[in-house]
């Protein structure tokens, strides 16, 4: 009976293991979409599309994508680091010179693609900028508009195999990350952002979030967040924001040091938030079996490489002759559609696919 009882544990934690890392598919393209919408809504934050300014002001828009904007890539790092630990711990990457070679045919390969054929002409023809400022940009990745995730996840990627065996301890990986953290904000204050390596050192943490989370889950357990409703979850997330809100205009040395605390309480809550919340919405409904989710899921990563540059479009008609709010909808769906249905066009033919990192 006590053999047949452990048989039964050892099931259920096997099947749990199994959901949720099939859910975090689900979480992944839910968090991809908020970034979209979080571009949709950014225009009207002031610093967003900064080639026009926007006719009407909204101070509800701004916070939405202040909110947003809190969470949604931190999250996916986050969960990013959970499928690295899955794979590192089931032997999926078994040598540091393919798995590097992986993650730039999938990550860097497209960036160059995208970067160069579609994000810099568009971008160049709205900006303007100088030859200067587009070999910063976009050469030397110093903040290569949407395509810096590329870059920085890359730059993760490669740091967190070499150092796998810290990571898994908590105490250990913890201080690594935190020194981490640190050389990045004074990195990116007093050194150039080449290939986004400062903005990788800030991110190293969530990803290290995500492999602790992973190691808690094989061992059975649930972290305490896991374990508390929902909405509780969300208002301590709303709360620490509200406080972020506050802070945002307090000056000087003091007010520097209250604002960025709160704000990297507010991106590490606010992870773990989208990725429990996330991860209960993804148990409870069959997205699997919805084909327009699918498609999506399947094409997301190149949704939000193209993206943007149609919202700059919508935007640039848009802005003064319909309701911001109204904007923000054509924002959203058309970019939506609009970067799907590229990206379904990209992959019928074996060298566009190898472009966007999804040739064999």
């Amino acid at each position: 009976m006590g053999k047949m009882h452990n048989l039964d544990i050892g099931s259920y934690k096997k099947n749990m293991l199994e959901s949720t890392l099939k859910n975090c598919t689900f979480c992944k393209t839910v968090l991809m979409l908020l970034v979209i919408f979080g571009h949709s809504v950014a225009f009207w934050s002031g610093d967003w599309f900064t080639a026009i300014q926007p006719v009407f002001q909204s101070n509800i828009l701004n916070c939405i994508y202040e909110w947003v904007n809190s969470f949604h890539i931190y999250a996916f790092v986050l969960i990013s680091g959970y499928i690295f630990a899955y794979k590192m711990q089931g032997g999926g990457y078994s040598e540091y010179r393919s798995f590097l070679k992986n993650k730039a045919k999938r990550l860097l390969i497209p960036y160059v693609a995208v970067a160069f054929l579609w994000v810099l002409p568009i971008s160049r023809y709205f900006f303007r900028w100088s030859a200067i400022e587009l070999v910063k940009k976009y050469v030397l990745c110093c903040n290569p508009s949407q395509l810096w995730f590329l870059w920085m996840l890359f730059d993760v990627f490669a740091l967190s195999w070499p150092l796998w065996n810290i990571l898994q301890k908590f105490r250990y990986g913890a201080i690594t990350v935190l020194i981490f953290y640190g050389i990045g904000i004074v990195g990116s204050e007093l050194l150039i952002n080449i290939f986004c390596i400062w903005t990788a050192f800030q991110y190293m943490i969530f990803f290290f979030i995500g492999i602790q989370l992973r190691r808690c889950h094989v061992a059975g357990k649930k972290i305490l967040i896991e374990q508390i409703p929902w909405w509780i979850t969300m208002f301590i997330d709303l709360g620490i924001f509200a406080l972020y809100m506050a802070a945002a205009h307090m000056n000087g040395i003091i007010g520097r040091t209250i604002r960025t605390g709160v704000l990297f309480a507010l991106h590490v809550i606010g992870a773990l938030m989208a990725f429990v919340i996330l991860q209960k919405v993804g148990a409870r409904i069959n997205w699997e079996d919805k084909n327009p989710f699918m498609v999506m899921a399947r094409n997301v990563m190149t949704i939000y490489l193209l993206h943007q540059q149609i919202i700059y479009i919508i935007i640039y008609w848009g802005n003064g002759k319909i309701n911001p709010y109204i904007n923000v909808g054509f924002n959203f769906v058309l970019a939506l559609l609009g970067s799907l249905s590229i990206s379904l066009l990209l992959r019928t033919f074996k060298m566009t696919r190898w472009l966007i990192g999804e040739g064999s």
